[in-house]
């Protein structure tokens, strides 16, 4: 005689209305809380450590004050156009000389120096075997609305890597260069907002930094309510490859 334990039974009748209900409750609960499930972000574009370019992409919110401001003064916003341009330079070897003066003192998350790293003797372990680069990149956001109006922010930078580490200098220090600055603004008032850092890691537990800036737009003046906040950011990461984003994603 075989034992049926309660896990082995098949539902009943009661269990699986209960079920059901249980089921309408939390896609009900979705809708009017509007929470959804997570969906996978995804950069804008990405470059692989040996790659250099320079790409646009449109990006329509980019052009939303363009828009406003037709709308203000009755005229077409078909000609208001919101671009991104992504640039990544080629990886360049670290070499003795002024580079390594001025950021030796960077330091990798576990400590290590950019200087103690480069003068580690090669073959010493599997660290000072690995060569050290540097690359950069510039990230801008615009709009083009004509040729009398036009307003552009952008930001570039530079980080050192070497397939495992990447050097920083820990909170509100910088991981070689970065600045953020207004290019154009005429007809619009630009703002830059924030221009800093953060080190992160991935799931893999390697390190990479976040290059963020963020910026207002408006025009007559930042105070009206027609202002417009945007993000974007850069990553590199500390096999070189760097990805570029746009919004408020925190990859």
């Amino acid at each position: 005689m075989s034992l049926t334990t309660r896990r082995d039974r098949p539902w009943s009748g009661h269990s699986r209305r209960t079920a059901i209900c249980i089921g309408v409750f939390l896609a009900l609960a979705t809708v009017f809380t509007g929470v959804a499930p997570a969906h996978a972000l995804h950069p804008v574009e990405q470059a692989g450590p040996r790659a250099h370019w320079t790409h646009r992409h449109h990006a329509p919110s980019l052009a939303k004050p363009c828009r406003q401001k037709a709308h203000k003064h009755h005229r077409s916003a078909r000609h208001c156009h919101g671009f991104q341009n992504n640039h990544v330079s080629a990886r360049h070897p670290l070499h003795r000389g002024k580079m390594l003066s001025r950021y030796g003192d960077l330091t990798a998350p576990d400590g290590t120096t950019l200087r103690s790293a480069f003068n580690r003797p090669q073959g010493a372990d599997k660290a000072g075997s690995r060569k050290i680069y540097w690359r950069t990149f510039w990230q801008d956001g615009l709009t083009v609305p004509g040729p009398r109006n036009l307003y552009q922010e952008r930001h570039d930078g530079m980080g050192f890597f070497d397939g495992k580490h990447v050097w920083f200098n820990g909170p509100g220090n910088r991981p070689g260069d970065h600045s953020c600055y207004t290019v154009h603004e005429i007809g619009y008032d630009v703002t830059t907002d924030e221009c800093d850092e953060k080190l992160r890691y991935t799931d893999s537990n390697t390190p990479y930094i976040q290059y963020w800036c963020r910026f207002k737009v408006g025009f007559l003046y930042s105070g009206l309510p027609f202002s417009t906040h945007f993000d974007m950011h850069a990553n590199i990461h500390a096999g070189g490859g760097i990805t570029f984003w746009r919004g408020d994603e925190r990859q």
